[in-house]
């Protein structure tokens, strides 16, 4: 027999068979179609997850899904176009060698050397790959690195679908008014509505009306009922961060609330589809004017007699409900001030309806005021809203009588700066508890101005003491018996601790009147109080004499450098601190590709709902440039309304481009 002859059958230690290579050639091909399928797969989830990634950007418009797939497929078809083992079969040969070690090259050298060297050599190493490859798994493309990536990106995209918030197809144009962003505009038989407002009965006004408006304007505390037709079943109406309530049936529906403050009003269908946007601009009943127009100044009179002409003048928007004139009777001296309220009566006539004109003559004679005593009068006028809201109240003016040979030492409203006098510690702790008093009657600025220009009385009263605690002696036999107390040190001086205790209270007092931190002040105030009458009882201490009101030379005003003067720069009040953050977040909202405005709306209105002029710029912003007149008023409320400069995470405008830092 021939050397070279393929000997059929045989054991295990046979040279080879022709089924050997038949064998050897079907199992690699069929583990090249698993081959290729595995990668497949994977550069399917890779593409699946682009395509995720791409919708959440372009968001769920039939274009913007169409390019999402597109871009899924290219990718996809990138990756299977160049993975290994797609069009060669050899890498699957090198994989199936590194996965089997028994094969010993086996199956390397018959692929590559089968067509040209003899059978016989052929067969060996078939029979010698068969039998290192039964049962041996199957070889799959990729390492594990490879399948995670690919996973890592079918999840990114997955999270992004849920995470981001599907927008409509991107604007064409860069201006995107309100009209255009809201559905109910372009929608074959959109939603409609009617507004009605109602003021308060005590407006005295009439309703007002109006079809599908973007905007309503109300005064706190009208009634407004939104009428709605082409009602979309399982649609809600909510005003800022309430739900209200509907009523009515089939495609009518009404809702109603009370105007309290300045909000969005949206409807929205059950996809949270805005159908339909409105701006509630809530505009606060201003408290009336109150003037004292006669005297109209303070009085000095050396003798409790004769009167005094008092003419008042108050006015509202609304009307008037009535106008009082109030009064505080002060007598003694010292901190031994004992105070009197109490009210004159006032002669009223009605110029118009919105305008009195109220008259009282003071009978000096008939106060009971002797030398030191003082009037401190005011008037207040109440509009026509029920209750204790509506106050007003006019600067006070004093009525003094003089002591003899003495001038008078000012009255107890905020002194003047040309004025030099001591106030009274207990006057300042009278004005605060009735500052406490009227806290529920005032709104929150308003108490705030006034907290701190108590805070600016009591820092007076603290630098009349500071400048009293030299102290002088009356009785050179008392300071002879306690002259000990020099070698000891002037602290040693009963009285005057308990004067620099008083001082150190009223320190106290002042920091937390400046933070309007009113109720905490108060027991401050009479700690310091306590401490200056144990200083009076004191038997060698003796409070120096007020300084006497000092004449300035009228010659003299206006002489220094003026050259700095200028008025403040600052036109748009800063925003609060706390809202700062959440301003910049809607900023970037802004500035992001195919904004919802009216998605935005409501946060822009919440960032200061009580200024009416800044919603209603907002309004007016999203209705006539939409994201861009809205960022547009954003950055002019955040960047020249701060108080200082903030550096701002976000490129600035071409009109921000030239500035810098104001100048402070």
């Amino acid at each position: 027999m021939p050397p070279d002859q393929i000997v059929s059958g045989g054991g295990p230690d046979r040279v080879g068979s022709p089924g050997d290579d038949v064998w050897l050639a079907g199992w690699l091909q069929q583990a090249w179609r698993r081959w290729r399928v595995w990668t497949g797969i994977r550069c399917a989830v890779v593409g699946i997850g682009v395509a995720l990634l791409a919708t959440a950007i372009l968001g769920d418009g039939a274009r913007a899904t169409a390019v999402a797939a597109l871009l899924g497929a290219l990718m996809a078809s990138l990756m299977f176009g160049t993975a290994a083992g797609v069009r060669s079969v050899a890498p699957l040969v090198g994989a199936v060698e590194a996965q089997t070690p028994a094969l010993r090259n086996a199956l390397v050298a018959w692929h590559e050397t089968r067509a040209r060297v003899s059978p016989v050599f052929t067969a060996r190493l078939a029979a010698d790959a068969r039998r290192a490859l039964d049962g041996a798994a199957w070889p799959r493309p990729g390492t594990r690195l490879d399948w995670g990536v690919a996973l890592a990106v079918l999840a990114l995209g997955a999270m992004a679908i849920v995470v981001m918030p599907l927008t409509s197809a991107a604007p064409t144009a860069a201006r995107v008014s309100l009209e255009k962003t809201t559905p109910a505009t372009a929608a074959v038989g959109a939603l409609q509505w009617v507004t009605t407002v109602t003021p308060p009965a005590y407006a005295q006004r009439p309703p007002v009306r109006a079809t599908r408006p973007a905007r309503v304007d109300a005064l706190a505390g009208a009634r407004v009922e939104v009428a709605f037709t082409g009602w979309v079943t399982g649609s809600v109406v909510r005003f800022g961060s309430r739900t209200l309530a509907v009523r009515g049936t089939g495609p009518s529906r009404v809702a109603e609330f009370l105007a309290a403050q300045s909000d969005v009003l949206l409807v929205q269908d059950a996809q949270q589809q805005v159908l339909a946007t409105i701006t509630v601009v809530v505009t606060p009943d201003a408290a009336p004017t109150v003037r004292i127009m006669a005297p109209a100044a303070d009085l000095r009179r050396d003798a409790a007699s004769g009167s005094v002409r008092i003419e008042v003048r108050a006015q509202d928007d609304l009307g008037l409900r009535d106008v009082r004139l109030r009064f505080t009777k002060v007598t003694g001296s010292g901190e031994s001030f004992t105070f009197e309220d109490g009210e004159w009566p006032v002669t009223t006539r009605r110029d118009s309806g919105t305008a009195w004109s109220g008259l009282h003559t003071i009978d000096l004679a008939h106060l009971g005021l002797g030398p030191g005593d003082s009037i401190v009068y005011h008037a207040v006028a109440h509009d026509a809203r029920p209750g204790p809201e509506g106050a007003a109240e006019s600067e006070r003016f004093l009525i003094e009588i003089t002591r003899p040979g003495a001038l008078a030492a000012g009255d107890f409203s905020l002194p003047e700066p040309e004025d030099r006098f001591a106030l009274s510690q207990r006057m300042v702790i009278q004005l605060t508890e009735r500052l406490l008093e009227q806290r529920p009657r005032m709104r929150a600025e308003e108490f705030v101005q006034q907290a701190q220009a108590l805070a600016i009385a009591q820092r007076r009263v603290r630098a009349e003491f500071v400048f009293m605690l030299g102290g002088d002696v009356e009785d050179e036999f008392e300071e002879a018996a306690h002259s000990h107390e020099v070698e000891e040190g002037r602290q040693a001086n009963q009285g005057k601790g308990d004067l620099t205790e008083a001082v150190r209270q009223m320190s106290q007092a002042e920091t937390r009147l400046t933070a309007a931190d009113v109720r905490e002040a108060l027991p401050y105030e009479y700690r310091a109080l306590a401490a200056i009458q144990a200083a009076f009882g004191k038997a060698r201490y003796f409070m120096r004499s007020l300084p006497v009101a000092v004449q300035l030379d009228a010659t003299r005003r206006l002489q220094g450098d003026r050259t700095r003067a200028a008025s403040a720069r600052w036109s748009v009040r800063p925003l609060p601190d706390t809202t700062r953050v959440a301003a910049l977040d809607l900023l970037r909202r802004l500035e992001a590709p195919g904004v919802d405005v009216a998605t935005v709306l409501p946060g822009l209105v919440a960032l200061d709902r009580a200024d009416t002029a800044w919603v209603a710029a907002v309004q007016q912003a999203a209705t006539d440039e939409g994201a861009e007149g809205l960022t547009r008023v954003l950055r002019a409320r955040l960047l020249p309304g701060s108080t200082t400069w903030m550096r701002m995470p976000l490129p600035r405008s071409a009109a921000e481009g030239l500035g810098g830092p104001p100048d402070r």
